[in-house]
């Protein structure tokens, strides 16, 4: 509370001792804590460092955010800079793109996705897609996300995909195909037409999200390949086109590119 006596010293936050200020900044939610920096570069210096970042990281992400890189920075891991490369981003992107780099990391390692289960390919190479999938509508809402630090670690694990495992590649197309022909004729409906859209997307975002990085050339044969299984895909699905009492009709989602027609089979 401020004194009534003029002549009594005033203190502001700018007198507090950096050890006073970093616990009062710990109780700061990020947004605050950011906003508090561009008042001063004292506060600046301190926000940088602020464990406030760190815990707001394991709060939100662990146990997939990992450890921010540090060999460049002699004042110890950059947690503010992952902090602001995950927080622009959708939760659901970013929940999908941690996913798929554990599954990823199981599958280079060997080790079992779930303890006392086989690593299973198909199912690792899914959740990479369904991270694509994801990754390629943030990418079309926001076009300056494709060079976010997250998404760029998802376009090496896409990459080594199809570099060492272009069979599970193509049986991802071909597992779709399988799949949509299937019809139950209690229900009389295609059971599994809720799961095609997406994975049809997601096939059309992956040559843009690998061809952007260095080894783009490595992946042509498996592309082509990817391109040929995807027609006969095309042919079924356009085959359903007639048969919109038998389909689920799925939400168009919000930024869908036009030429993504197979959300809009009615």
């Amino acid at each position: 509370m401020a004194s009534d006596d003029p002549n009594e010293p005033q203190l502001s936050l700018h007198d507090l001792p950096d050890g006073v200020l970093d616990i009062v900044m710990s109780y700061l939610q990020p947004a605050d804590l950011a906003s508090l920096a561009g008042q001063a570069r004292k506060f600046k210096e301190l926000a940088d460092i602020s464990h406030v970042w760190e815990e707001q990281c394991k709060a939100r992400w662990a146990p997939f955010c990992g450890e921010p890189d540090s060999s460049s920075d002699a004042q110890g891991p950059d947690w503010q800079s992952l902090y602001k490369t995950r927080a622009v981003l959708s939760p659901q992107v970013v929940a999908s793109v941690d996913l798929a780099l554990a599954y990823h990391a199981c599958t280079k390692s060997g080790a079992p996705i779930i303890p006392g289960t086989r690593t299973d390919l198909r199912r690792a190479f899914e959740q990479s897609m369904k991270a694509a999938f994801e990754v390629g509508m943030e990418c079309e809402r926001k076009p300056g996300s494709r060079n976010n630090p997250l998404i760029k670690q998802l376009q090496g694990v896409l990459c080594w995909w199809l570099s060492e495992k272009q069979e599970v590649a193509v049986a991802f197309v071909r597992d779709a195909q399988r799949r949509l022909e299937e019809y139950d004729m209690w229900r009389m409906a295609f059971i599994n037409w809720p799961d095609i859209p997406w994975r049809r997307s997601a096939i059309a975002f992956l040559p843009g999200l690998v061809r952007s990085t260095a080894k783009a050339w490595d992946h042509v044969s498996v592309l082509g390949a990817i391109e040929t299984e995807t027609g006969r895909l095309d042919a079924t699905i356009k085959s359903l086109q007639s048969e919109g009492d038998s389909l689920e009709m799925q939400r168009i989602p919000d930024g869908l590119p036009r030429s993504h027609w197979w959300f809009r089979l009615d």
